[in-house]
């Protein structure tokens, strides 16, 4: 009952154990086994009272290591006892081969393998007794029962047996059962060592308990705390947030009335400009074509000067820019066309060339930011490259590869761009040798990069020093998916 609540196999062992001895003691202690079982087979007693100390044995030996735990706590005494175990488990079939070669049980080489075998017997049981003993030395408290009981069995063998020899020990009550009371006590103690046992048992369980619930209200409260300091940290970053979005919100006004102011500003000298460059075509005689000439590329420029005023200094600009690009079906030959115009308002009889091949009519982009990334390369080519270069403009269609979108390119025949430079080419605020005598910040080819990237799309570079420049824009087809599945350029396909 004890083993089937607890199922600690100690109290497991001692079942077995005491079942082997009840055998025990029926056949070879108090003969009622031959008494009531075999009463006409009295040959048998001899083979009973040989297997049963054997079979009581192993039951004994696995109680004694379990409950003391030798393979840890003494694991020379370990090996020893077991060692002796499956000794004595072979000795009864040594002494059956004997008794069959040698007529029965009543030989003399038998009777002498049997007195071996009671020997052996006690000696087990006195090594039971040092291991419990030497377990107890170590500080483990419940071997001391095990030691007590062990010495009262082995004082109750030696007792049973000195008094079998005759005239050594006076009868008595406590000589003749003297076998009987020490297996008694030996259950009493071994009785009391597993309730030591099962006490520490529990102890330790209890302890594990405490010890868990420590953990548990530790962790609870590290949890409570890293909560708190979570929370703190979260109000903070919600804090900072907050400020953050009220900067930007101030900064956003203060750059849309900054454009206005800039737009004001910019467009009454603008006005003048315009009003002054009429004036004078219509004072210019009819024949001074260069003068009117001159006068007509100002109105020119002029009237560039108002569109860029409307598109690129309106607050909606950037709004767009940070929204994201309207995507529409485009007129390729037209955005080249004025990218070529605007340039040709830079130029110094440089050649213009516009091709426009077979573009397909699926490709979708933003007119506005398409064009302003056309006119920066167009204007780029014009500013630095001397007068006379060839400056192409061109469209057509990109391959299966590139997934049905468009290619569109600048090119030049200038002096072109050496490694170095065309690696930091795109970098914000770098500018080439051949810029440093031209106006610019170094933003013109980072902008223009950013509004085809913002469109799916890539601007790359190809030049070598005296070959010119040549700049490709690819915008993705409908079945490329590039924009929305993070594709690499096709330049890297």
């Amino acid at each position: 009952m004890l083993f089937l609540a607890t199922r600690e196999r100690n109290f497991l062992f001692y079942v077995i154990y005491l079942g082997a001895f009840l055998l025990v003691h029926l056949g070879f202690v108090s003969g009622l086994g031959f008494q009531n079982l075999w009463p006409e087979r009295p040959g048998w007693n001899n083979q009973f009272d040989l297997l049963l100390p054997t079979l009581l044995h192993l039951p004994a030996t696995l109680l004694v290591t379990q409950f003391l735990e030798t393979r840890h706590r003494a694991p020379g005494w370990h090996q020893l006892l077991w060692g002796m175990t499956v000794l004595m488990l072979a000795i009864p079939l040594i002494l059956y081969g004997l008794a069959f070669g040698q007529g029965g049980f009543s030989s003399p080489a038998v009777i002498g393998a049997i007195r071996v075998f009671i020997l052996l017997n006690g000696l087990l049981l006195l090594l039971y007794l040092l291991a419990a003993w030497r377990v107890w030395r170590q500080g483990f408290g419940a071997a001391g029962y095990f030691t007590l009981a062990w010495s009262c069995l082995i004082l109750g063998v030696l007792v049973h047996h000195l008094h079998r020899l005759p005239g050594l020990l006076p009868s008595g009550f406590l000589i003749d059962n003297s076998l009987t009371l020490g297996s008694i006590l030996e259950y009493l103690l071994l009785a009391l060592a597993l309730g030591d046992r099962f006490n520490q048992l529990k102890e330790a369980r209890r302890e594990a308990e405490r010890r868990e619930h420590a953990l548990q209200r530790a962790y609870a409260t590290d949890l409570e705390r890293q909560v708190e300091e979570r929370t703190q940290a979260l109000r903070e970053a919600m804090t900072q947030t907050q400020t953050a979005l009220e900067g930007e919100r101030l900064a956003r006004e203060e750059q849309r009335e900054f454009l206005l102011t800039l737009s004001h500003d910019l467009r009454t000298p603008q006005a003048v400009i315009d009003n002054i460059a009429q004036n004078l075509a219509l004072e210019a005689a009819e024949d001074d074509c260069p003068n009117r000439t001159r006068f007509d590329r100002i109105l020119e420029a002029s009237a560039r000067m108002i569109r860029l005023l409307d598109d690129y200094l309106d607050e909606k600009r950037f709004y767009l820019l940070r929204a994201g690009p309207r995507r529409l079906p485009c007129d390729w030959g037209r955005l080249l066309e004025e990218a070529a115009a605007a340039a040709r308002l830079l130029s110094h009889h440089h050649r213009f060339q516009v091709e426009v091949g077979d573009c397909p009519a699926g490709v979708l982009c933003d007119p506005e930011l398409t064009a302003l990334a056309l006119r920066t390369l167009a204007d780029n080519a014009v500013k630095y490259t001397p007068a006379g270069t060839r400056v192409t403009l061109s469209a057509r269609r990109a391959g299966q590869r590139q997934g049905d979108g468009v290619w569109l390119e600048v090119a030049d025949t200038g002096p072109g761009l050496t490694p170095a430079e065309l690696e930091r080419l795109f970098d914000p605020l770098f500018r080439g040798a051949a810029s440093q005598d031209q106006p610019g910040k170094g933003l013109g080819l980072t902008l223009a990069r950013r509004v085809i990237q913002s469109q799916g799309g890539t601007l790359t570079a190809l030049s070598r020093p005296g070959q010119g420049c040549h700049f490709r824009i690819w915008l993705p087809g409908p079945r490329s998916g590039a924009s929305a599945a993070g594709l690499p350029p096709p330049e890297s396909r």
